[in-house]
């Protein structure tokens, strides 16, 4: 269970990857480097359904919500979609604190 809430990290360092290469993936120029990112959001998305039933299923609702609004954020306002996605990835880093903190200090 302990190296589910150590996959965090690894996601922490994908949404980080992900803020600094914003321009490079947009441009469709793509390393061998960016294999582990996509393999890493691939799991990202596992983790956050498996753990709606393994872990604390509000917090992962949660963090699956914020990462489903950016699909009718796209059809409202193609604008505050684009804000949505330069936000999200702070999102999720603190929502994946959150939830670390959570199995960290639960009693």
């Amino acid at each position: 269970m302990i190296i589910f809430y150590l996959l965090i990290f690894i996601f922490i360092w994908m949404e980080i990857y992900h803020v600094y290469n914003k321009e490079r993936f947009n441009s469709h120029q793509i390393k061998k480097i960016d294999l582990y990112y996509f393999i890493s959001l691939f799991l990202f998305y596992i983790w956050l359904i498996a753990g709606i039933f393994i872990g604390n299923t509000t917090l992962f609702l949660i963090a699956v919500s914020f990462s489903l609004l950016r699909i009718p954020l796209y059809f409202i306002n193609r604008k505050w979609s684009i804000v949505w996605s330069n936000l999200l990835p702070s999102i999720n880093i603190v929502m994946m604190l959150i939830i670390f903190f959570s199995y960290l200090f639960k009693g």
